[in-house]
C-alpha cells in the first residue's frame, strides 16, 4: 500500500437490530488493494482491551477507538489495512470485532455470526480473554461448538456450483457425509491471548512455557458422562479445528489509575514486562501469519476479501449458513469476469507500446498480435482460478479474436492512409503541370477518407433512450423503500448510491411528499397509507427511534390527473430522540425535508398546544439553516454560503422569500380525542389549526417566544392544511399495526386517512425549483447531494446556488441528450448519398430542429447560452461529419459504378482492340456512350460530376497513347484531338467550379438558418421560463395576500404592513420586462 489508511473504519455494520451489513467505503478501500492480503482478526469478550492489542500490532497507539465504561464499545467489525511490516508486497489487514457476550444486546446469535465471520475472513484468528485459561473461560468460548452448524465446506446437495444455496442453520443441519475436520485446511491459525495474567507459569513444581499452559487447558477428560462431555466439547473443538495454535500471556499494562488513559501513555509509562509481552506477540504475529487463501490454496487479495465479505454476510442476512466452496465459486466468478477485463486491458496496453502501424506484412501483424496475447493471457493466468470449465478463457479468447480483427482493419487503414498520402505528394507536381500518366482506374477522391458504414453511428449517450419522445410512467415501481440519506451514529449524514441510481432512471417530474416529526409519533404507517400500502417504510413498537436518516419510496402518482408523474415519498428520521443527543442533526433532518419536497407533513401527538408548538422549534432555525441567495462574492455556480449561526443571514436576504419556495404544509394530529369546538361552535380542523397560530399581541420576551413558531409557520407556510386522528386501533392491537385488515382499524381513523391521501394526492404539485423549474428524478438525487454535501462542509444549504450547480449538470446533460437526439434522428431517416446539398441540409436541418426541442426541454438557466454554444458547436460538427459521409458514400457509388461501366473498355485497351486505325474515335465513341450511360443512372449523390471528371482524367493518358498510335489521323489532325480534348476537359473542371462554389453558398445558407432556429427556439424558451417564474410569483403573492387577511382580521396591523411592503417589492419585480436575448447570442 503506497498511502497507509491513516485510520480504521467500519467494514461489516452490526446495526442496533443485530442487521449486519457490508459498509461500501471500506469495500472500496479493499477494491484498491491488489497485493496479497494477511488478515489478523481478533474476537473476545467485550471490555477486554481486543482494541488495544490491535493498535499494537498496527504500531501504532492511537487507532481502533478504546472506551473504559462498563458498555460495549467497537460495534460490528472494523477495518485498519496498513503495509505489512515483515511481508515486503503484501498488506497487513487488521480486523477489530465486536465484544462478545454483551448482556445488553441480548441476541447471543448475533455474536456467534460475528465470531463466525472473524474465522471465515482471518488468516489469523487472536482470540482475547482475561484472567486465566479456566472452565469458564472455556464455557465462554462456546462460540467454537457452533461452528459446525454455522459453516459449510461444501453445498448441500443438489445445489447450483456457483449458487450460495445452504441448509439453515440447526442442530442436526450438517450435511451427510459432511466432515467438520475438513475446517483444518481452511481455518486460521489460533492466538489465545490471556490479558491481566497474574499467575506463575508452573505446572507440578516445574516452569511451562504459555504454549504448554494452553495445552494443557486443552486436555481432555476421560469418560462418557454428560459433565464430562460438556467439559470436553469446546476443547474438542478447538483441538480439531485450530491445530496450529499459539498462547501469549499479558501482566496488566499499567497500574488501573492509568488505565483510562492507556493510550495516552508513552512507553516508558506501560510495565516493562508487558513491552516485552507485547513484542513477542506482535512479532509472532508478523513473522507467522501467512496471506489469506481459499480452498484451493488461492491466495487472497484486497478486492477478493471484500467480495468474500459481502458474499458471506450476505448469506447470513437470508438467513443461509455460509458455505466455504460456495463462496470461492461466487468470488471466481467475479475474479475471473475481472481477469477477463484485465487480460484485454493488457492486451491494449502492450499494443500501444509495440504497435507501428502499418507493418511490413501480414506476418509481422500477426507476430504483434502474438506478443499482446501472450502478455494478456498471462495477466488472465494470473488472477483467474476454479475456470474449470474454461468459460472465462473461452470468452477471453473471442475477446482477443475480436481485436486481432480490429488490428488488421487498423493496419489496413493505416497502409491504405500511408500510401494515399505518398502518393499525393508525389503526384503533386505533376497535377500542376499536366496530365497524370497513369493508367490506373480511379479509385476515388483522395481527400476523402472512407466513412463507416451506413449504421455505424458509434455509440450513444444514455439520454437517446428518451430523446424526442414524452417520458413514460414507472414501469417497475420500488418494491419497498429504500435509504436516501443515511444518518449515521455519528451524526453524520451521506447520500446512498443506491437511491441515486434510482432517481436517476426516472426522468418523469417528480411529486415529493416528506413527513417529519418527534420520534415514536406514526409516520411510517402514515407514509405507507400514502403509498396504498400497509407494509413498506419500516415501523417500530418499542420506545426508541426507528428510521434513521431519510428513507425513499418511489411509486406511479396513484391520482389519473397526475398520469405521467412520480410520487416520491420520504420518511425522516424521527425528531428529538433523548438517545441521540445532537440536536442539531435533528435541525438538518428536518431543513432537508423542506428543502426536498414539495409538501411537508408535520406529524405530531394529542394536540396543537404550547408544548407541540415548543416542539416545533425547528422552523424558527430554518432562517439560520437555509439562504435563498448566496453570500455576497460567492461565485454563482459555487455552493458558497455562510456558516450557520446567529447573523450568519446575509445582509438584505428578505426571509419572506420563503414562500416561494417552501412546500405546502400538513400538520397530522395523531391520536386526537377531543371535541372540535370552539366558543360552543364546532370548527374544521384548518380553523384548529388557524386558532393555534394566532398570535399574542405584546412584545414582552415572553410574547416573543410564544409568536416566534407562530410566526414563521404563517410566514414560511401560508398554504396549509390540518388533519386530525383518532387512534387507529385498540392499545394491544398497536404494535402489530402494519398486520391489521382494514376492518380491525377504527372506521373514523380509515375515514380520516382517506380523506388525508386524497388530499395529497390531488393537491400536492410537482417540486420545483427556483424560476418554476419542474423537478426530475434525476434532479431531485442532484440536489440532495448538493444540499448534504453542504451540510458536510459546514456551510449553510443555498437554494439558488444549488440551482445552478443543478443547472450545470442537467445543461450539460442536455447538451448530450440532444446531441443522442440528433443521431437517433439522422439513424431513422438518413439515406445516403442524397442527390443533393440542399436535399442534406433539409436532413441536418431536420435533425437539428429534434436536437434543439431536446435541448430546450431539459436545459435552463443556461443565461449566458454557454451549453447552447456548446451544443451549436457539437451540430456543427455533426453536420461537417455528415457532408463528409455523403460525399463519400456519394464517391464510393460513382466508383463502383464507373468500374462496372468502364469494364469492357478497359478490357479493350488491354487487349489493344483500340490500337488499330481509328481506333481513336472508337475510343472517343465508347467513353461518351459510357459517360451516357454513367449520367443516366440514378442515385450517385453530389459527386458524380467530381468523381467522373477525375475518371476522365485518369484515362487521358490511354486516350494520348491511342492517338498517338492511330495512323488513319494526320499530325494536324492529331494537334485538333488534344486541343479538342483539353478544352472539353477545361470546361468540365469550369462547371465542376461552379458547382462546388453553389455548394458553398448553400452551406452559407444553411449556416444562417441554424443560427435563426437557435434565436427562435432560445427565444421560445425564455418566454416559456418567464411564464413560469410569473406563475411562481403569482402563487407567491396570492398567498401573501391571504396571510394579511388573516392578519388584519386578527388585528396585527404591524405585521400587514410588513407584509404589503413585501408584496409592493415583489409586484416590483413581477413587472419588470423581461430580457432579450441578444443578436448575436450563438456565434
Amino acid at each position: 500500500m503506497e498511502i497507509p489508511m491513516p485510520a480504521p473504519i467500519c467494514l461489516v455494520e452490526n446495526s442496533p437490530a443485530g442487521e449486519l451489513r457490508v459498509q461500501q467505503e471500506a469495500l472500496q478501500v479493499l477494491a484498491e488493494i491488489s497485493q496479497p492480503v494477511v488478515v489478523v482478526a481478533i474476537a473476545g469478550l467485550y471490555r477486554t482491551g481486543k482494541s488495544y492489542l490491535m493498535n499494537r500490532l498496527a504500531s501504532k497507539r492511537t487507532g481502533f477507538s478504546l472506551s473504559y465504561t462498563i458498555r460495549s464499545h467497537t460495534k460490528g467489525i472494523w477495518m485498519w489495512c496498513l503495509p505489512h511490516p515483515r511481508r515486503a508486497g503484501h498488506t497487513l489487514v487488521l480486523l477489530d470485532t465486536e465484544g462478545l457476550g454483551d448482556m445488553e444486546k441480548g441476541d447471543t446469535k448475533n455474536d456467534v455470526w460475528i465470531f463466525v465471520l472473524a474465522v471465515l475472513l482471518s488468516s489469523t484468528l487472536v482470540y482475547n480473554s482475561m484472567g486465566t485459561i479456566d472452565q469458564q473461560a472455556m464455557e465462554q468460548l462456546h462460540y467454537m461448538t457452533e461452528l459446525t452448524e454455522l459453516i459449510k465446506v461444501k453445498p448441500a446437495g443438489g445445489g447450483s456450483r456457483g449458487d450460495m444455496k445452504v441448509k439453515a442453520a440447526g442442530k442436526g443441519g450438517r450435511q451427510e457425509g459432511e466432515d467438520s475436520a475438513e475446517f483444518v485446511r481452511f481455518f486460521p491459525a489460533f492466538v489465545w491471548a490471556v490479558r491481566d495474567f497474574t499467575l506463575q507459569l508452573e505446572l507440578d513444581g516445574r516452569e511451562i512455557t504459555e504454549d504448554e499452559y494452553l495445552e494443557n487447558a486443552l486436555k481432555l477428560k476421560p469418560g462418557s458422562s454428560k459433565q464430562d462431555q460438556r467439559y470436553n466439547l469446546p476443547r474438542k473443538c478447538i483441538r480439531l479445528f485450530f491445530p496450529a495454535r499459539k498462547c501469549f500471556v499479558f501482566v496488566p499494562p499499567a497500574g488501573w489509575r492509568d488505565l483510562p488513559r492507556l493510550e495516552e501513555l508513552r512507553e516508558d509509562e506501560l510495565d516493562s514486562e508487558f513491552r516485552e509481552q507485547v513484542a513477542q506477540f506482535c512479532h509472532h504475529v508478523w513473522e507467522t501469519s501467512k496471506p489469506k487463501t481459499i480452498p484451493g490454496g488461492h491466495v487472497v487479495t484486497g478486492a477478493m476479501l471484500g467480495n468474500l465479505a459481502v458474499t458471506y454476510v450476505d448469506a447470513i442476512r437470508s438467513g443461509a449458513v455460509p458455505c466455504m466452496e460456495s463462496a470461492v465459486l461466487a468470488l471466481a466468478q467475479i475474479e475471473n469476469s475481472a481477469a477477463v477485463g484485465e487480460a484485454v486491458a493488457a492486451y491494449e496496453e502492450q499494443l500501444g507500446r509495440r504497435a507501428a502501424l502499418p507493418t511490413q506484412s501480414v506476418q509481422e501483424l500477426l507476430e504483434l498480435h502474438a506478443q499482446c496475447e501472450q502478455e494478456a493471457l498471462r495477466a488472465f493466468m494470473a488472477r483467474a482460478f476454479k475456470d474449470e470449465e474454461q468459460q472465462y478463457q473461452r470468452q477471453l479468447k473471442d475477446k482477443l479474436d475480436s481485436k486481432r480483427a480490429e488490428l488488421c482493419r487498423r493496419n489496413e487503414q493505416a497502409s491504405s492512409d500511408r500510401c494515399t498520402a505518398a502518393l499525393r505528394e508525389l503526384s503533386q507536381e505533376l497535377e500542376d503541370h499536366g496530365p497524370p500518366l497513369t493508367t490506373a482506374p480511379f479509385r476515388g477522391s483522395a481527400r476523402s477518407r472512407p466513412a463507416p458504414r451506413e449504421g455505424d453511428r458509434g455509440p450513444r449517450a444514455d439520454p437517446a433512450a428518451r430523446a424526442g419522445r414524452p417520458p413514460s410512467a414507472m414501469e417497475i415501481p420500488m418494491p419497498a423503500p429504500i435509504c436516501l440519506i443515511e444518518n449515521s451514529p455519528a451524526g453524520e449524514l451521506r447520500v446512498q448510491q443506491e437511491a441515486l441510481q434510482v432517481l436517476a432512471e426516472i426522468s418523469q417530474p417528480v411529486v415529493v411528499v416528506a413527513i417529519a416529526g418527534l420520534y415514536r409519533t406514526g409516520k411510517s404507517y402514515l407514509m405507507n397509507r400514502l403509498a396504498s400500502k400497509r407494509m413498506g417504510f419500516s415501523l417500530g413498537s418499542t420506545i426508541q427511534s426507528h428510521t434513521k436518516g431519510i428513507w425513499m419510496w418511489c411509486l406511479p402518482h396513484p391520482h389519473p390527473r397526475r398520469a405521467g408523474q412520480t410520487l416520491v415519498l420520504l420518511d425522516t428520521e424521527g425528531l428529538g430522540d433523548v438517545e441521540k443527543g445532537n440536536t442539531k442533526n435533528d435541525v438538518w433532518i428536518f431543513a432537508l425535508a423542506v428543502l426536498l419536497s414539495s409538501t411537508l407533513v408535520y406529524n405530531s401527538m394529542g394536540t396543537i398546544n404550547q408544548q407541540a408548538m415548543d416542539q416545533l422549534h425547528y422552523v424558527t432555525e430554518l432562517t439560520e439553516l437555509i439562504k435563498v441567495k448566496p453570500a455576497g462574492g460567492g461565485s454563482r455556480g459555487d455552493m458558497k454560503v455562510k456558516a450557520a449561526g446567529k447573523g450568519g443571514r446575509q445582509e438584505g436576504e428578505d426571509t419572506a422569500e420563503f414562500v416561494r419556495f417552501f412546500p405546502a404544509f400538513v400538520w397530522a394530529v395523531r391520536d386526537f380525542v377531543l371535541q372540535l369546538q370552539l366558543d360552543g361552535r364546532e370548527i374544521t380542523e384548518d380553523e384548529y389549526l388557524e386558532n393555534a397560530l394566532k398570535l399574542k399581541p405584546g412584545s414582552g420576551k415572553q410574547d416573543q417566544c410564544y409568536n416566534l413558531p407562530r410566526k414563521c409557520i404563517r410566514l414560511f407556510f401560508p398554504a396549509r392544511k390540518c388533519f386530525a386522528f383518532v387512534q387507529p386501533a385498540g392499545r394491544k392491537r398497536l404494535p402489530r399495526l402494519e398486520e391489521l385488515q382494514e376492518d380491525e382499524l377504527d372506521s373514523e381513523f380509515q375515514e380520516q386517512v382517506t380523506r388525508f391521501c386524497h388530499h395529497v394526492w390531488e393537491t400536492s404539485k410537482s417540486k420545483t425549483i427556483l424560476g418554476g423549474h419542474v423537478v426530475t428524478g434525476a434532479m431531485l438525487g442532484n440536489l440532495a447531494v448538493t444540499y448534504v454535501d453542504a451540510i458536510r462542509s459546514g456551510a449553510v444549504p443555498c437554494m439558488e446556488s444549488a440551482v445552478l450547480a443543478l443547472a450545470q449538470i442537467e445543461n450539460s446533460a442536455a447538451v448530450g441528450e440532444a446531441v443522442a437526439a440528433y443521431e437517433e434522428q439522422l439513424g431513422r431517416r438518413a439515406a445516403l448519398p442524397t442527390q443533393s446539398v440542399q436535399e442534406l441540409l433539409e436532413l441536418h436541418a431536420q435533425c437539428e430542429r429534434e436536437a434543439l426541442r431536446a435541448f430546450m426541454a431539459r436545459a435552463f438557466k443556461d443565461e449566458e447560452q454557454q451549453y447552447q454554444r456548446q451544443l451549436k458547436d457539437e451540430l456543427d460538427s455533426k453536420r461537417a461529419e455528415l457532408c463528409r459521409r455523403n460525399e463519400q458514400a456519394s464517391s464510393d457509388r460513382c466508383t463502383a459504378v464507373l468500374r462496372e461501366l468502364s469494364q469492357e473498355l478497359e478490357e479493350r485497351v488491354c487487349e489493344g482492340g483500340y490500337s488499330v486505325p481509328g481506333g481513336y474515335q472508337r475510343l472517343l465513341d465508347d467513353q461518351r456512350e459510357m459517360v451516357e450511360k454513367y449520367k443516366q443512372l440514378p442515385g450517385k449523390g453530389i459527386m458524380a460530376a467530381e468523381v467522373l471528371q477525375q475518371f476522365l482524367k485518369s484515362k487521358e493518358t490511354v486516350a494520348q497513347a491511342v492517338l498517338q498510335t492511330d495512323q488513319s489521323l494526320t499530325d494536324k489532325q492529331r494537334e485538333i484531338e488534344v486541343e479538342r480534348a483539353r478544352a472539353g476537359a477545361a470546361e468540365r473542371e469550369a462547371q465542376l467550379s461552379q458547382e462546388m462554389q453553389a455548394r458553398t453558398e448553400q452551406l452559407l445558407q444553411d449556416q444562417a438558418r441554424s443560427h435563426q432556429e437557435h434565436v427562435q427556439q432560445l427565444t421560445a424558451k425564455m418566454e416559456q421560463d418567464r411564464r413560469q417564474l410569473l406563475a411562481e410569483q403569482q402563487t407567491a403573492l396570492a398567498l401573501k395576500l391571504q396571510e394579511q387577511e388573516r392578519l388584519l382580521r386578527d388585528g396585527f396591523q404591524r405585521e400587514a404592513e410588513k407584509l404589503e411592503h413585501e408584496m409592493r417589492n415583489l409586484k416590483d419585480e413581477m413587472s419588470r420586462p423581461p430580457p432579450s436575448p441578444p443578436p448575436c447570442v450563438i456565434f
